[in-house]
């Protein structure tokens, strides 16, 4: 398992253990994580091998208009024209599952209607072909999908610039299971 608290110097765009592959930068700023300017940013945990039963989990420090920062498994691409991952999407309107095919998107379902707050943590699962919608270890939903198969890492996405983000936990699903899936604040 992995964890990154945010808690270092500020850095545009984000480096070290991250790989940025989408149009916009992720940025490290105030102890936080969050986009800068354009469109979308997708990071991805670029140190160690995880397996193909995977999790990542966020917790929110702001919230914009559309509440559009989302956990991320599976993620892969160079690009954002090669951006192939799942998604758990808590947005203002409804909770969704999602992926992103060789930067193509597809909305998987529809989980939940109750929003993100300030301090939520909104965690995916995948695990063989099955997606978890997870928030503050409350599974609100889930969906199969069989397009992405491949282990590659956890990550982040971020559609929205007024959103931040504290904490940032992933890695392989069975390290999450020895911790009965607990919520961990990174301080």
């Amino acid at each position: 398992m992995v964890e990154d608290n945010f808690v270092r110097a500020d850095s545009d765009p984000m480096s070290g253990n991250w790989t940025q592959n989408c149009i916009s930068n992720v940025r490290i700023i105030s102890n936080a994580t969050e986009r800068t300017g354009g469109a979308i940013a997708s990071v991805f945990y670029n140190v160690g091998t995880f397996l193909a039963d995977q999790f990542a989990e966020v917790r929110f420090l702001t919230l914009g208009l559309l509440s559009d920062i989302d956990a991320a498994c599976r993620v892969s691409g160079a690009t954002f024209f090669q951006l192939t991952c799942y998604l758990a999407e808590p947005l203002t309107t409804d909770e969704q599952l999602a992926k992103y095919v060789s930067s193509v998107y597809t909305q998987l379902a529809s989980v939940s209607t109750t929003n993100a707050v300030v301090g939520d943590f909104i965690r995916l699962e995948v695990e063989g072909t099955t997606l978890r919608y997870v928030q503050n270890g409350v599974v609100k939903g889930s969906t199969t999908d069989t397009s992405i198969v491949a282990a590659n890492s956890p990550g982040m996405q971020f559609f929205e610039t007024n959103c931040r983000l504290k904490d940032f936990r992933g890695g392989d699903l069975s390290s999450l299971r020895a911790l009965n899936g607990a919520m961990v604040v990174c301080l």
